[in-house]
């Protein structure tokens, strides 16, 4: 089989969605491992990400796609662009959305993530411009049209999914729930008593990482006296989120970390928090588990879907800060076995050798027909 991968709209410097670029990295490497037989094609832009394998032939388009213009030409007319002895059995998009014009034969796959550019529009219409949600929208809306088979990676996605095409009276297809890995699954972590007095949050501007709600939150339980860790708060946000940790004794402006620095953080930290109301796996949350770490998570959402079963006691209610403050206390309270054991679950239900073989088997479906 010939599997050709657009990977030109994925720029990590400055996609917000660095998790897909991490999960394409670990489901291709994997899937050229377990299938020596088959040829992989990726088309890429001279800004993308790249996947560097002498197992993958690279389709290198000879301009950048990190600005509108390009990346819009590019998204749309690539199958006109690449040689035209490139001739894949399945085209595959993992970042989730097709071309409006499709010039070449082969089966398409998509993996959506989520529908969170619906639930912007609903709930932060501020956030885009209105031409900004017609475009994404309207894309999303054509991809599931089109699409000759749908991934997805959680089944709590697959719902959102399917709310989206009966809200546009998209005629319903089967949608196939993958589930994602990590290439964090080969690490050992550290040792427990290596863990120091300290929690991690990924901090973002983007309203649903709730990093404004967790740093209220933080606030007043300092305030109040409540015995906490140091929260040491990765990457950046704007003036509004900083200036809720001025005066705050318990809190790090950590900044941006290089990967390696992340990892070593994370593998020390006591928990990660992650109060994220709408995700479409939750990347970080299996992150934090293969390194030891526990998780605080928000209710209601994939990484419960995730978790729950493993680690309910770090679920909490967004709409309620003392079962915050009681699903802190859980987790900090964990003792290396029982993390261990969520560790071991987790590496289990979420191997890369699973996420390979459930696409896989989807691949050679689409194209047996």
């Amino acid at each position: 089989m010939q599997v050709a991968v657009y990977l030109a709209d994925q720029n990590p410097h400055r996609d917000r969605s660095l998790g897909i670029t991490k999960m394409t990295r670990c489901l291709l490497g994997a899937l050229v491992r377990q299938e020596p037989d088959w040829r992989f094609f990726t088309i890429e832009s001279s800004s993308s990400f790249s996947f560097p394998s002498a197992n993958v032939r690279r389709v290198g388009l000879p301009w950048r796609t990190d600005g509108p213009v390009r990346r819009l030409m590019t998204d749309h007319l690539h199958a006109c662009l690449i040689p035209a002895g490139v001739r894949p059995d399945i085209w595959y998009y993992p970042k989730g959305y097709l071309p409006f014009f499709t010039l070449r034969k082969g089966p398409r796959v998509v993996t959506i993530h989520d529908t969170i550019i619906q639930h912007y529009a609903d709930h932060y219409p501020g956030q885009r411009s209105a031409m900004d949600y017609r475009y994404w929208l309207g894309l999303l809306a054509a991809t599931l049209r089109h699409a000759d088979m749908i991934l997805t990676v959680s089944e709590t996605a697959r719902s959102q999914i399917e709310e989206f095409c009966c809200r546009y009276k998209i005629a319903s297809k089967p949608v196939r729930v993958v589930y994602e890995a990590s290439e964090y699954e080969v690490l050992t972590p550290p040792d427990w008593t290596e863990r120091q007095d300290y929690v991690v949050h990924c901090a973002s501007d983007a309203p649903h990482k709730k990093t404004g709600l967790l740093l209220t939150w933080w606030r007043e339980l300092e305030k109040a006296g409540y015995p906490l860790p140091q929260l040491k708060l990765v990457g950046a946000a704007g003036a509004p989120v900083r200036r809720l940790t001025d005066g705050l004794k318990s809190v790090e402006w950590v900044g941006f970390l290089e990967e390696p620095a992340f990892i070593r953080m994370l593998g020390r930290a006591r928990a990660l928090l992650l109060p994220s109301e709408i995700e479409g796996f939750g990347l970080p949350a299996l992150e934090a588990c293969l390194l030891g770490a526990p998780v605080c998570y928000a209710a209601g959402t994939s990484v419960d879907e995730l978790l729950d079963p493993v680690l309910p006691a770090g679920k909490f209610s967004l709409a309620d800060r003392a079962t915050f403050v009681e699903a802190l206390q859980r987790v900090l309270n964990l003792e290396a076995p029982e993390m261990a054991r969520v560790r071991a679950d987790m590496r289990d239900r979420f191997s890369k050798e699973r996420f390979a073989e459930r696409t896989a088997t989807a691949f050679r479906e689409v194209v047996a027909g």
